[in-house]
């Protein structure tokens, strides 16, 4: 990672730390730690460039998961590693199955208690 954050200082291209896992909702202290990368096409006149420069550079990193994501007039990248971002999946599953469980039940017991109404 410090490599990546080396090369993105290098070329001018703004970046920030973060951490995933959903820790408001679903605290079970699982979290892992990447790089937010954000081009804002209003705010940088030559974010496309940036944006072009950085994603050739990222597809040689085989061992990073550089997620891409649109916003109004921007994007936004997730890097993360490979094994992080296999965990962070598993645990955004875990949670997803989790919260449809809770609401199953709940429902099935809104509909018994509406039932015996």
């Amino acid at each position: 990672m410090k490599q990546i954050e080396k090369w993105m200082t290098e070329n001018g291209i703004i970046y920030r730390h973060a951490k995933w896992g959903n820790p408001y909702y679903f605290n079970d202290g699982f979290s892992v730690s990447g790089l937010i990368v954000t081009f804002d096409f209003y705010i940088d006149p030559d974010a496309s460039h940036k944006m072009a420069t950085f994603e050739r550079y990222m597809k040689r990193k085989k061992s990073y998961k550089c997620m891409c994501y649109k916003y109004g007039i921007g994007f936004w990248f997730r890097i993360l590693t490979v094994p992080d971002d296999i965990k962070l999946e598993e645990h955004e599953q875990r949670v997803s199955d989790a919260t449809e469980a809770f609401w199953q039940a709940e429902h099935a017991r809104r509909q018994a208690a509406q039932a015996t109404a």
